[in-house]
């Protein structure tokens, strides 16, 4: 396969369909922990997408989220700039290889990138909170970030690329080739997607992402007091009545104010 032709991801995802489930029965037979991690990821498993404080509240207040190019040029309308000056400096040291990658993928300026996830915060650079959504579809997924599939001269490595993608419905047999080895000795399986040190498993989505996908927020404790300065600004259409907020504190308000968008709300008392 050459890199010089546009990759589809989901053609290469369900080509590489069959060689996934083998690989998967090797590493989890009948009757094995390894086997009920897969299985388990594949019932209770979805994308989310990890973004900070501010990009959450923001998001609900617009009604849709924003990929890196959408956001480049709605800041370009406002700047004057042009849409790839703002691109810059939002990817910063990433715009060569994200440049890279989506020039060589079909329909990559309408991406979004998430991660494979169960339950739990986010603990990874991208934000701590883990908003995950409703089906994933439109998803496909890797066992590493897609721009770790880039060489020196940042040309996709397609072979390995075709090699590793897994359809949203092979989400279980992605993750147990990923973690199947870790299973035995896991504190907490369901917490390995976003915990273990192998790293997480990408999703990248190709449809649009609205608050009507949102199923659930998950939060760590800790994040609390940086929620609730974002929840209370007017600005941000999420009010709260000043005599419930005086009675409510910590995640208890975070839940009553989210839920008046609709939003379910899981903390998790490990982060």
């Amino acid at each position: 396969m050459s890199p010089t032709v546009m990759l589809n991801l989901h053609d290469m995802a369900t080509q590489n369909a069959t060689q996934l489930t083998a690989q998967a029965d090797q590493v989890a037979p009948p009757g094995s922990e390894a086997a009920t991690f897969r299985q388990q990821v594949k019932d209770h498993a979805g994308v989310a997408l990890c973004v900070r404080h501010a990009v959450l509240a923001k998001w609900l207040a617009d009604g849709q989220y924003l990929n890196c190019y959408e956001l480049a040029g709605r800041r370009a309308e406002d700047s004057g700039r042009t849409s790839d000056q703002e691109l810059r400096d939002i990817l910063r040291s990433w715009y060569g290889k994200r440049q890279a990658f989506d020039a060589a993928v079909d329909g990559a300026q309408h991406f979004h990138y998430g991660l494979l996830h169960w339950r739990g915060a986010a603990p990874c650079q991208y934000g701590p909170v883990a908003v995950r959504l409703d089906a994933d579809d439109d998803v496909v997924y890797l066992p590493r970030d897609s721009l770790s599939y880039l060489d020196s001269s940042l040309t996709i490595d397609a072979a390995a690329l075709a090699a590793d993608l897994a359809p949203a419905a092979q989400r279980g047999d992605l993750a147990v080739v990923k973690h199947g080895t870790e299973v035995a000795t896991a504190a907490a399986p369901a917490r390995l997607l976003v915990d273990s040190a192998a790293g997480y498993c990408e999703g990248i989505l190709s449809q649009p992402v609205g608050c009507a996908r949102i199923a659930v927020v998950w939060l760590g404790r800790r994040e609390w007091n940086q929620l609730l300065d974002w929840m209370f600004e007017a600005e941000l259409g999420l009010p709260l009545d000043p005599e419930v907020a005086v009675e409510l504190s910590g995640f208890r308000a975070w839940k009553a104010v989210y839920s008046r968008r609709g939003l379910k709300v899981e903390l998790d008392d490990e982060h």
